[in-house]
C-alpha cells in the first residue's frame, strides 16, 4: 500500500444544478518514500430536482514537450506532434508529456482508472474554447496566432443521465519523473 504524502480537495457548485469536487492525493507509486504520483478523482452530482444528463471534460496545458522534437508520445506511438483525436485509449493506456529531464505521464486506461471517451490533443486556445467537442485538423501544427507551440490535452468522459441527488466519478493519475527518468506507469508496485 502506498504513502499518502499530500491530500487536498477543490469544490465548484452551480446552485440547483450541479457540484464538482476534485480530490488530488499524492503519493509515491513504488516501494520508496519519493512522492511521484498525483490521483485524481473528480465526482460530479446533479443538484437539481429532476434527473440530467452531465459530461466531464478537463483541460491540461502541457509545456515540458513544447521545446522537445516530440511533444507527446503513448505506449503505441512514439511521437505526437500534431492534432489529434483518441478514441482508442484502453490500447493507449497514457500520453507522456516530456522535455527529456522532466517527464509527466498521464495515466488514462487500466487499474482503477475511468477511461475518458475521447481524447483531443491540440493547441491550448482550441480546447479552452466554448466548444464542448473540439474540430480538430489531424496533424495541424499547435501553433495559433497569439502562441507558438502551446500543445495541450482535454479528456472528456460519456455524458451520463444523472437522478437528483445522483452522482459520477472518474480517476485517473499523473505520474512524474525527474533526472531522465521514465514516469510510473500500471507496472509500478502501487498498481
Amino acid at each position: 500500500h502506498h504513502k499518502t504524502y499530500l491530500k487536498a480537495s477543490l469544490g465548484y457548485i452551480k446552485k440547483n444544478d450541479f457540484s464538482l469536487t476534485l480530490e488530488g492525493v499524492f503519493f509515491s507509486s513504488s516501494l520508496t518514500n519519493t512522492p511521484d504520483t498525483l490521483q485524481l478523482t473528480y465526482t460530479l452530482t446533479n443538484n437539481g430536482i429532476s434527473s440530467n444528463y452531465f459530461s466531464l471534460k478537463t483541460v491540461w496545458d502541457t509545456v515540458l514537450g513544447e521545446l522537445s522534437m516530440r511533444h507527446f508520445s503513448t505506449k503505441n506511438r512514439y511521437a505526437i506532434n500534431g492534432e489529434m483525436n483518441l478514441l482508442n485509449i484502453d490500447s493507449e493506456e497514457y500520453i507522456i508529456s516530456s522535455d527529456s529531464y522532466t517527464s509527466l505521464a498521464f495515466l488514462l486506461s487500466g487499474a482503477d482508472i475511468t477511461t475518458p471517451q475521447e481524447i483531443y490533443i491540440a493547441s491550448k486556445d482550441a480546447l479552452l474554447s466554448k466548444k464542448w467537442v473540439v474540430d480538430i485538423k489531424s496533424g495541424k501544427g499547435f501553433n495559433t496566432l497569439r502562441t507558438y507551440n502551446n500543445s495541450a490535452l482535454a479528456f472528456l468522459w460519456s455524458d451520463m443521465l444523472l437522478a437528483s441527488a445522483q452522482s459520477f466519478s472518474s480517476r485517473f493519475y499523473i505520474s512524474a519523473s525527474v533526472n531522465e527518468g521514465m514516469p510510473a506507469s500500471l507496472d509500478a508496485p502501487y498498481f
